[in-house]
């Protein structure tokens, strides 16, 4: 028996968001969608005010948090445009009590 491992769909066909009839979200609704998360994160003090975040500021957490390559993980085409979301602080070694 043959197996077929070719995807049904593409990924880039594949919505990540959708809504309850499983159509793609539309830019309002996710908006909606994504106050209602923050709103509800900090009703349920899952996060405080403070942290309250921007769907934008996950690619940030993302390029910072890549341990790879990150030009190559976030899609940028240059190191400048990597340098913009990667806030990544410089490991240093303490320095000798000597």
């Amino acid at each position: 028996m043959e197996v077929n491992l070719e995807p049904l769909l593409l990924a880039k066909d594949r919505p990540l968001f959708v809504g309850e009839d499983g159509d793609l979200l539309t830019r309002s609704g996710f908006n909606t969608s994504w106050q209602r998360l923050m709103k509800n994160s900090i009703a349920d003090q899952v996060i405080t005010v403070a942290e309250r975040f921007a769907m934008h500021g996950l690619k940030h957490r993302g390029v910072t948090d890549t341990k790879g390559d990150k030009k190559l993980a976030s899609g940028h085409r240059t190191d400048a445009m990597v340098h913009v979301y990667n806030h990544e602080l410089a490991h240093v070694e303490p320095a000798d009590d000597n």
